[in-house]
């Protein structure tokens, strides 16, 4: 298979894809790999299972030929120890370690029994039955001897009778490991064997996927030297000079090249080139349009904060207008009551009651009076100080409470015959070093977006401004509104410049996009919004202290 890959390889006419050489020695290269692992994982496979047969079953065999050898050696010398020793005790210890080894004994020789399977270990087996028997009556004799107390018989039987028993017995044990760790042996020259051969079969296919890679490798650089027109490097310099924008120079070419890459990369660098000075112009204009459409949006910003003042403005000659009415009614009304007064005196007919009555009129009207310019100079102070801080970027300290209700009221003409209601629920104790005319062109957008998008054709609706201070010392200020809520697919949007839901109904898309610019960057705070049906939340987390700009 792959000779005949190699074969098609050399064949192939040079219209051949770049994609189908490529695969094609892959592929050859690749069968050839996979060979190498697949006869490896086999060989290794047979390798291990070998292995694991020595491991598991061959070495514990021959440990346990080695344990049934010492117990019968604590037999024979116990035996012998017996001879040797007058106190009781210690023949009756030699006579318990005879009978626990004769108990192993019996458990190696079932083991041995269950382990050996090879035919000529099951005759070793047999014939050590037949010397265990014989040994065992001879030494059950020589144990009651030695209870009895016949020491020269019990000497005579284990030097005639166990003796050669025993040695008979070691004989067939060490016949048995023998013949055992010959087959050990055969079998380890069969793991080497196994071994030697998956290493030359590995071998082999390796340095034949070498040498079928550098073949295929030399055929298909020279098949790409001809497809990139020259040295892969000479092309590199080439794009990496078009790349960077140098089209200018010139590119050398093989005589008669007019196909390979470098070919193509001429002439698309004389398209770059023609293309070049029309990209240029475009630009040109486009910066032009960019310069317009900023400063438009600058214009329509300066307008929406116009629009604001207009309605501070309108919102003073409003609230204005009701103390000052009232005054100029008081005023009038003294004015006659004086008249009529001077009247009665000039004619003689005043009485003491009368001067008392207009006495407590003319108190009357002085304490109306009273009342209504205060209330004017209160409205004219707090119209000031709005209208000073929208006009003018100033950072000062001032108290978030009397801000928002100082921004509240001049709100409050344009909305007072609407039947929404408003609610300030902002502590006294939260102070700002800040910005208060962005703060309140802020506060101003976001009411006003909330009526005239969130009560849109409703009879009713709340709006309630909050403010707490936060555990880690920032302050968050929030506007809630119960009205329709922002569509989900407008959210994402909402503070992109030109952005509005009512295109040609009056909407400029610019108010939530001061709102935000003001906050995150004049103010140095972040707002996210949260909206649904009956539900909709301007946040703002504010630092409580701005450091003045250097």
């Amino acid at each position: 298979m792959i000779r005949h890959q190699v074969r098609e390889l050399t064949r192939m006419p040079r219209v051949v894809s770049l994609r189908y050489r490529l695969g094609l020695c892959f592929g050859a290269i690749l069968g050839l790999l996979m060979a190498v692992v697949v006869v490896g994982m086999l060989g290794f496979e047979q390798f291990r299972q070998n292995t694991d047969r020595l491991v598991e079953e061959d070495y514990p065999k021959s440990q346990l030929v080695d344990d049934t050898l010492g117990h019968l050696n604590t037999i024979a010398l116990s035996m012998r120890n017996t001879l040797f020793l007058r106190e009781g005790g210690a023949v009756q210890n030699e006579l318990d370690t005879i009978a626990a080894a004769n108990a192993r004994l019996l458990t190696s020789l079932k083991q041995l029994h269950e382990s050996f399977r090879d035919a000529e270990e099951q005759a070793i087996l047999r014939e050590i039955d037949i010397v265990d028997s014989a040994y065992r009556v001879n030494q059950d004799d020589f144990i009651r001897l030695i209870r009895e107390s016949p020491l020269s018989e019990a000497r005579n039987l284990l030097l005639v009778d166990v003796h050669p028993y025993q040695l008979q017995y070691f004989a067939l044990l060490n016949r048995l490991k023998q013949h055992h760790r010959q087959l050990m042996l055969a079998r380890s020259k069969a793991l080497d064997s196994t071994y030697y051969r998956v290493n030359t079969v590995m071998l082999a296919l390796t340095v034949l996927a070498l040498l079928a890679g550098l073949y295929l490798t030399v055929r298909l650089a020279r098949s790409l030297l001809r497809q990139l027109g020259g040295e892969p490097s000479y092309a590199m310099q080439v794009a990496r000079q078009i790349a960077e924008g140098d089209v200018h120079r010139d590119i050398e070419l093989r005589p008669g090249d007019q196909h390979s890459l470098l070919a193509v990369m001429d002439l698309m660098r004389h398209r770059l080139n023609a293309r070049g000075d029309l990209l240029e112009q475009a630009n040109m204009e486009l910066g032009t349009t960019i310069e317009a459409l900023h400063q438009t949006q600058q214009e329509l910003v300066e307008r929406e904060k116009m629009a604001a003042l207009g309605a501070l403005v309108a919102g003073v000659a409003h609230e204005l207008n009701t103390p000052v009415g009232n005054g100029v009614i008081a005023a009038s009304t003294m004015k006659d009551l004086t008249l009529k007064f001077l009247e009665q005196f000039q004619q003689g007919h005043l009485k003491r009651s009368e001067l008392g009555q207009f006495l407590q009129e003319m108190q009357e009207g002085a304490d109306i009076l009273e009342r209504n310019l205060l209330r004017a100079g209160d409205l004219v102070a707090s119209f000031k100080q709005v209208a000073v801080d929208c006009s003018s970027i100033q950072l000062r300290a001032f108290s978030l409470h009397e801000l928002v209700r100082e921004t509240m009221l001049t709100l409050t003409p344009g909305f007072k015959k609407s039947p929404y209601r408003f609610v300030q629920d902002v502590p006294d104790t939260i102070s700002l070093y800040s910005y208060p005319g962005p703060l309140s062109q802020v506060i101003t957008n976001l009411v006003s977006n909330a009526v005239i998008h969130g009560f849109q054709q409703r009879d009713h609706g709340e709006v309630r401004i909050q403010a707490q201070v936060l555990s880690d010392g920032m302050v968050q200020l929030s506007v809630t509104d119960d009205g329709y809520g922002i569509p989900e697919d407008a959210l994402p949007r909402i503070f992109d410049p030109f952005f509005t839901t009512r295109f040609g109904q009056g909407g400029s898309g610019l108010g939530l996009h001061i709102v935000y610019n003001n906050v995150t960057q004049t103010l140095g705070g972040k707002i996210r919004v949260h909206s649904q049906p009956g539900c909709t939340t301007f946040t703002l987390t504010l630092p409580p202290r701005l450091t003045p700009a250097a």
